[in-house]
């Protein structure tokens, strides 16, 4: 579908152009109007519509001038002129500006739709000669590396781009015979450490060698072709073409050879798995899926090198969660005590290891809980001393390359959390430090203010759920409870005070609303203040 933009300072003008067009029956979808040249060319350059219809007369840039500075902008636009003028120079000068036709005001619509048509049908005919001369460039380039890599990526991620061209099926394909394909995904579990200390830093340079590598050791099992997933980092994706089926129990001890050589030349620890059936050149994102299923069910805590087999059974132990152990992370965050806090999170962890299975899919969703369930303790215990910048930045470090060994998640976690509750600690100024006897004093003197407990978790960087444990804990009531009975026993002692509106009592409690004040009064006392007045006055 196609752009246009519609530039002319009479409103009447866009609008009648507007109407008389027939946009969808030509492939028009987007319409943008402009009052002046300089207008149009701003949303010229934002949008790049492939028509512009443009008044030869305008105030701020002309016609002409617009045409000349139009076509620098956007060289492959068609471009309409409309005037009211049927004048030769102007014809001529719109011609030579670069102007494709040249309609007279008032439009008239079947001028109007001609024009749309012969425009589409340029636009069309264009089109077709990009596409031709794209498909020419990727038979030129068909040996490079990169565009295979593109190509069995388009395969395998269905997303169009270059798969469903035939003539590229019968370049990937071999000329004769019959053939099949496997699909190898492999997850490198430290990714970060073999960038880092094999090939300096330069990780292009290691996608490179790992790749190229995998396909010399694989070519005792067929032509192997290996790339790195686009989804995936730490992933690289092999597909092996051979003329006949593979042995599955030889291939999973060639592949567990392979993966000890990767490990000996480079250092590479990885994990890796292969669907047990072959597919079609067409069917490689179901292997894809199929292989990739296996990877992220395979057990960080037995961990195999290689997997070929059918998935695992849906019916399994519940993974642990660490959202269990909030409370507990908060509790050790506000008692200040380090040696509970590093027993909290080794027992977090721990824990994961109960179901006796810790998968690849479990320790993904297991760092997605940790980053939300500590993005919540942080929102509800904010403290300006902590960078919490540089805290995240940390995580995103740590868990840049999120698949790694069981122990290594476990301490790079660990050791996170910790840092973080130092930092909590180190920040903790010692003047407010809890102490709920300072708490009840304010709300013994202050009873009339708005209270509120965000006013108290905010001072002492207290949750809510604690503060008020503690306070029930000395005092034996909630925190509410007790600025309710403050209030209360404050407006009996002023009721008793004849001289005093009931109204002007409810304000010097704390309450705007004196109907709200009478049923609160009523709920409390028993009878409402009027009724207590005059029992009072009575005795």
């Amino acid at each position: 579908m196609y752009k246009v933009l519609i530039i002319d300072d009479e409103d009447p003008a866009r609008r009648a152009i507007r109407a008389l067009g027939a946009w969808e029956t030509y492939g028009f979808s987007t319409i943008l109007e402009a009052w002046n040249g300089q207008m149009g060319l701003e949303l010229l350059a934002e949008h790049r519509p492939e028509l512009v219809f443009v008044d030869m007369r305008m105030p701020l840039l002309g016609g002409v001038e617009f045409l000349e500075r139009a076509r620098q902008l956007v060289r492959e636009a068609k471009y309409i002129v409309i005037s009211g003028y049927d004048d030769f120079q102007y014809t001529r000068s719109a011609i030579q500006a670069g102007a494709l036709d040249y309609l007279l005001k008032p439009i008239k619509k079947q001028e109007l739709n001609q024009a749309l048509q012969k425009v589409a049908e340029q636009l069309g005919q264009e089109r077709e000669q990009q596409n031709r001369e794209r498909e020419e460039m990727i038979f030129q380039n068909i040996s490079s590396p990169l565009l295979k890599e593109k190509i069995f990526t388009s395969i395998i991620e269905q997303n169009g781009r270059f798969h469903q061209m035939k003539e590229l099926e019968g370049l990937i394909l071999p000329t004769s015979g019959t053939h099949f394909y496997y699909t190898i995904v492999m997850v490198v579990l430290n990714m970060s450490d073999v960038c880092r200390t094999k090939f300096a830093g330069d990780l292009h340079a290691c996608y490179y060698a790992l790749t190229n590598a995998m396909n010399e050791l694989l070519e005792s099992l067929g032509k192997a072709f290996t790339f790195k997933s686009g989804r995936d980092d730490q992933e690289m994706v092999t597909v092996v073409t051979t003329s006949h089926r593979l042995e599955l129990q030889r291939t999973q001890w060639e592949l567990k050879q392979v993966l000890q050589q990767m490990s000996d030349t480079f250092g590479v620890k990885a994990m890796a798995a292969m669907g047990p059936e072959p597919a079609s050149l067409k069917e490689l994102d179901g292997a894809y899926t199929q292989a990739k299923s296996l990877l992220l069910q395979s057990d960080l805590l037995h961990p195999e090198p290689v997997y070929i087999r059918e998935p695992l059974p849906e019916a399994r132990t519940e993974r642990p969660s660490l959202w269990n152990k909030k409370d507990l992370l908060v509790h050790a965050l506000e008692t200040g005590s380090e040696v509970y806090a590093e027993h909290v999170i080794r027992d977090m962890f721990s824990g994961l290891r109960t179901s006796g299975l810790f998968t690849i899919d479990d320790l993904l969703k297991t760092e997605s809980e940790l980053r939300l369930m500590v993005e919540q303790i942080v929102s509800e215990h904010p403290n300006p001393g902590i960078d919490f910048g540089e805290v995240w930045h940390e995580y995103n470090r740590l868990f840049a390359y999120p698949v790694k060994e069981y122990e290594a998640f476990v301490e790079q976690a660990s050791a996170w959390l910790v840092a973080l509750f130092r930092e909590y600690r180190l920040h903790r100024k010692p003047k407010d430090k809890v102490n709920v006897e300072q708490i009840k004093a304010y709300i013994d003197t202050n009873y009339y203010e708005d209270l509120s407990i965000a006013f108290f978790t905010d001072k002492y960087y207290l949750s809510k759920e604690h503060l008020i444990r503690l306070f029930k804990q000395k005092y034996g009531c909630g925190l509410y409870e007790y600025i309710l009975k403050v209030r209360m026993e404050r407006a009996k002692e002023l009721l008793a005070d004849t001289e005093l509106k009931i109204q002007l009592v409810c304000e010097k409690v704390g309450y705007h609303d004196s109907n709200y004040f009478s049923k609160a009064f009523k709920k409390y006392v028993g009878v409402s203040p009027q009724d207590y007045r005059s029992r009072v006055c009575a005795t």
